[in-house]
């Protein structure tokens, strides 16, 4: 269990900073509110994997169709919370 613990430590000490700012910054989200965060963050991701070239509104549809119970107002200000925040890229209309 030593070396186990030791690991995890390591990886916390370093990433310290970043796991700060992200409980700071998302902490008090509900479950639905991260969810949200959480794929819009998952398909950029994937969007660029695939160099894939989607405008605001391209983009704004796919999560649309990955998680349809989300208004499309609600997956735009998540986006740009996140874009503000530089957790996503920024997408021009």
């Amino acid at each position: 269990m030593e070396p186990i613990r030791d690991k995890a430590l390591e990886f916390l000490n370093e990433n310290k900073a970043a796991i700060e700012r992200v409980v700071n910054e998302f902490g008090a989200f509900s479950a639905k509110e991260l969810e949200l965060r959480s794929t819009i963050v998952y398909l950029d991701r994937d969007v660029k994997r695939s160099k894939k070239d989607l405008d605001r509104n391209g983009f704004i549809g796919l999560v649309k169709k990955v998680k349809p119970r989300f208004t499309e107002d609600a997956i735009a200000k998540a986006l740009e919370e996140l874009e503000n925040k530089d957790y996503v890229a920024s997408r021009d209309t």
